[in-house]
């Protein structure tokens, strides 16, 4: 499973159980709002975008849905 360090960190402390995937910025995945995250989420859960619902608390986070087209 790809996750990166600190994502799979805060994931275990904070969300343990609830979260099954955590994607971050990392070599292979560029930082928002590159769709990169949203699109290796997706793949990792062999989920299509018509499943999908994104949340987020910021303008970079809209702008991630937008060019991921969910």
């Amino acid at each position: 499973m790809f996750i990166r360090h600190c994502c799979g960190e805060l994931k275990e402390k904070y969300f343990k159980g609830l979260i099954t995937v955590a994607v971050g910025e990392s070599p292979l995945v560029k930082k928002k709002p590159a769709p990169d995250s949203v699109l290796k989420v997706m793949e990792l859960l062999n989920v299509q975008k018509d499943e999908v619902v994104f949340v987020g608390d910021a303008d970079t986070d809209i702008e991630t849905s937008k060019n991921a087209s969910i």
